[in-house]
């Protein structure tokens, strides 16, 4: 589209949104009240309805069924990830190198939003998403990444990681679970992937 348009079943239906987040065939929002709407492809399950209920795209924005109240939320390629009311990180769609950060990598695609790894995150505060790799930032100021360590250095942890993206030094080029970014000069407020 070459200029932005309304979402108009969102504004049909009386629904406020607080923010959107746009993956590469799919967008996803948060309501006012804290709920996530989904709309576009949903080949990779990123719409979060489970795979019964997957249709191959849809223009109808609708909201994902088995999410509680949001925070904060980030679309990657095709996958989401979501900080919960609670704190928690919560992510769906495609998971072929560990973008989803469920630590166990025969777990190719998440058709409903799950529960992701803790390994040891007081509580996650904000997430971001790139193509394949996820970040996160904790309540206490701590770094997490975690997915596809490319070819570019995005994990910020080893000039001799495929790629570096995620920060970890340790030249793996998937990380299936959040991973501390460590060395950082002071705490993390923000996080921003590409």
């Amino acid at each position: 589209e070459p200029a932005p348009r309304l979402v108009r079943k969102l504004a049909d239906d009386g629904i406020e949104v607080a923010s959107a987040a746009a993956g590469f065939c799919h967008s996803v929002c948060v309501d006012r009240t804290g709920h996530v709407h989904a709309w576009g492809q949903g080949r990779f399950n990123q719409l979060g309805v489970g795979a019964k209920n997957t249709p191959a795209f849809t223009t109808e924005p609708t909201r994902v069924p088995a999410l509680g109240r949001v925070r904060d939320l980030a679309a990657g390629g095709n996958f989401n990830v979501a900080v919960g009311a609670d704190g928690s990180m919560i992510s769906w769609g495609a998971n072929g190198n560990g973008e989803l950060g469920l630590g166990n990598s025969n777990d190719k695609r998440g058709d409903v939003p799950r529960l992701v790894h803790n390994p040891g995150a007081a509580s996650f505060a904000s997430a971001s998403a790139g193509w394949r790799h996820a970040a996160a930032t904790s309540s206490d100021g701590r770094l997490w990444t975690w997915g596809w360590s490319g070819s570019v250095g995005q994990h910020g942890v080893d000039a001799d990681s495929t790629g570096g993206q995620l920060g970890l030094r340790n030249g793996q080029s998937d990380f299936w679970e959040p991973t501390l970014v460590e060395g950082l000069p002071g705490k993390a407020k923000a996080v921003s992937c590409g």
